[in-house]
């Protein structure tokens, strides 16, 4: 949301500029700008960032008496406050502090830029595992009517901080699930997965997530194996909070064959 505050500078007009702080911008008079020198606002954490710029659209107050008069305060102290750094003209002068973004940041932005963080997200590797492993025997291949068991490495919760428009963002994702798209037109959805190791009994079925093939693929090719896993993200920043889903895929080829191609 754009707040814009503009005052005027005597009687015969005004120059009138915005000063961007993350998703704020706040307008003012700027004095004579052929021979005065646009101060630079730089911050780190709650501190304005960048220079001077023209003014931009507004989006409107926002509702409610009570939020309006809040905001009113807050406009208040950001223009005493830019109006002070105008005058100095110190390189480091103005300081935003968490209530004041409050007010100018309402649920839905903040919801937004975190929509947009969570798809920065460095989810865990999302490529489909088979027990046993097709690679490790003489055919390269698994077959009909055998017990496969399917999994997904990587930790199943993970936390990040991240910055944004100004804000701090704590984000903490929760694994879900994982879907298993098998390539013969079938799918299997596990909500827990246990990987194979080499004292599974053979021929045993996973506990919790497995699929038994009822086709080959072989002498055509391979099918391919899309696993997708689905997460919750929980979201907070300036007393605002929610929760997100989220996706990452990958997949892999698994070459099908039938038990009679093994005894020949």
């Amino acid at each position: 949301m754009w707040l814009r505050i503009l005052a005027a500078a005597g009687t015969i007009g005004f120059l009138s500029l915005s000063l961007t702080i993350g998703t704020v911008a706040v307008g003012v008079p700027m004095p004579n700008a052929s021979t005065t020198p646009k101060p630079t606002v730089k911050a780190t954490g709650g501190r304005a960032t960048g220079r001077v710029s023209w003014v931009r659209s507004d989006k409107g107050p926002a509702f409610g008496s009570k939020r309006r008069q809040q905001q009113a305060e807050a406009e208040r102290r950001l223009m005493d406050a830019i109006v002070r750094c105008l005058e100095m003209y110190e390189e480091q002068c103005l300081l935003l502090d968490s209530t004041d973004l409050r007010l100018v940041l309402d649920y839905e932005e903040a919801s937004s830029i975190a929509q947009s963080l969570v798809v920065q997200l460095d989810l865990p590797d999302p490529t489909p595992h088979f027990g046993p492993d097709p690679k490790v025997n003489e055919w390269k291949m698994l077959a009909v009517g055998f017990p496969i068991w399917l999994w997904t490495g990587g930790p199943r919760t993970l936390s990040a901080t991240e910055t944004s428009s100004g804000v701090t963002f704590n984000l903490t994702a929760r694994w879900r699930s994982t879907t298993f798209t098998m390539g013969d037109g079938r799918t299997v959805t596990c909500t827990a997965m246990t990987k194979y190791s080499n004292s599974v009994k053979p021929g045993s079925a996973s506990p919790n997530c497995g699929y038994v093939y009822t086709n080959p693929s072989l002498p055509g090719g391979s099918y391919t194996v899309r696993a997708t896993t689905n997460w919750d993200v929980a979201w907070s920043a300036l007393g605002y909070s929610g929760v997100l889903p989220a996706t990452h895929s990958g997949s892999r080829l698994l070459p099908i064959g039938e038990l009679s191609a093994l005894n020949r």
